[in-house]
């Protein structure tokens, strides 16, 4: 049991460095500890302070439209622990030996890794997530290196594919780090692959909102969404996010910041 779960609340709703199946396991632990009548605050606490992350959405809704909390919760941090390596295993039957990734995401990490490709990666700002990227990225074998100007880069044509993750995935596009969207217009333009990796528990039927550091990118500026089920075109993604609708109750609070 979480020994007192509202402060694992307060703190996956302020997290701004740790990936989202760690916020989002940190949160389920502390949702399944708090007692019922407690759910709906914290609920709407994790969607307040994370109004991008997708994952906590889905944790919120599922775990508001059950009548077990408890064991709602708890599954849903499994099902996302399981995503990342699925994902990994499909990008990797697809990922070209030299790939462009930007920003921060495991799941990227994780998939280079399996193809054993090398990775050049933006630098990222604001934040500058490109030299913690590197980083990790060398700890696990892959040889890479940070750039400021990723978009040049598209021109040379070793540069096989751009690979990004994402925090939501909705009707209108992909949510992620700004700059995305510079990267995948410039893709487009030199015809090159790109795309983004995000588990099934990033899909949702409503565009959350998208405030900096975050942008959404149009779904069809990407070659396909990588999920641990398999590789989704644009017009796939768009039938499956409506299988995920949000909760009555965060549905209204994402129209009332609209």
């Amino acid at each position: 049991m979480t020994p007192n779960p509202w402060r694992g609340i307060r703190e996956a709703a302020s997290d701004r460095r740790s990936g989202a199946s760690e916020i989002v396991r940190r949160a389920a632990e502390a949702l399944a500890a708090l007692p019922p009548n407690d759910v709906e605050e914290a609920v709407l606490t994790l969607i307040r302070g994370q109004p991008s992350m997708a994952p906590l959405w889905r944790l919120g809704s599922e775990t508001l439209g059950s009548t077990d909390h408890v064991a709602t919760a708890r599954s849903f941090a499994i099902r996302v622990a399981a995503e990342r390596d699925g994902i990994a295993k499909n990008a990797a039957a697809l990922l070209p030996d030299l790939v462009l990734v930007h920003s921060f995401s495991s799941t990227v990490i994780a998939a280079v890794a399996t193809a054993g490709a090398r990775a050049i990666c933006t630098l990222s700002e604001p934040g500058g997530e490109g030299a913690r990227m590197a980083e990790r990225l060398t700890q696990v074998g892959v040889d890479a290196r940070v750039v400021d100007d990723a978009v040049a880069l598209l021109s040379v044509d070793e540069v096989g594919a751009v690979v990004v993750g994402a925090d939501a995935v909705g009707p209108q596009g992909v949510v992620n780090k700004v700059g995305t969207r510079t990267l995948a217009e410039e893709a487009r333009r030199h015809s090159t692959p790109c795309y983004s990796l995000a588990g099934e528990s990033k899909l949702l039927a409503v565009d959350l909102l998208a405030p900096r550091p975050f942008e959404r990118t149009p779904m069809d500026l990407f070659t396909s969404v990588i999920t641990e089920e398999g590789s989704l075109s644009p017009d796939e993604v768009a039938r499956r996010v409506n299988e995920h609708p949000a909760h009555p109750l965060l549905a209204e609070l994402l129209e009332k910041h609209n």
